[in-house]
């Protein structure tokens, strides 16, 4: 993995609020920097949610954001699929998609 990803990675990371944060609010399991973005993987609390969010940084300084299913080794598109993601309005998008707060 290339220093960059890493740092995007960490930048959508904070951007969220943080590690702790994000364990605390949605019980976070899997957190890995992917090629110019983040993914992560939590326990979600209804069978037909997602459980992994993709979020990765367009050319345009937006991000594109997507929600998966994992259940067992099967990847299942889960939700909408977001493009346009502007930083100041990603952890809404999050939240409404999952059902989920971000922050207290």
């Amino acid at each position: 993995m290339s220093e960059r990803n890493m740092e995007i990675g960490r930048e959508i990371l904070r951007q969220l609020g943080g590690s702790g944060r994000l364990k605390a609010m949605i019980g976070v399991k899997d957190m890995f920097a992917i090629d110019n973005g983040l993914q992560f993987s939590f326990r979600a609390k209804a069978k037909n949610k997602a459980n992994m969010v993709q979020i990765v940084l367009a050319g345009n300084d937006s991000y594109t954001v997507a929600f998966y299913r994992l259940r067992g080794i099967t990847l299942v598109k889960c939700g909408q699929f977001k493009s346009g993601v502007y930083c100041d309005v990603l952890k809404p998008v999050i939240e409404n998609e999952l059902g989920l707060r971000l922050s207290f």
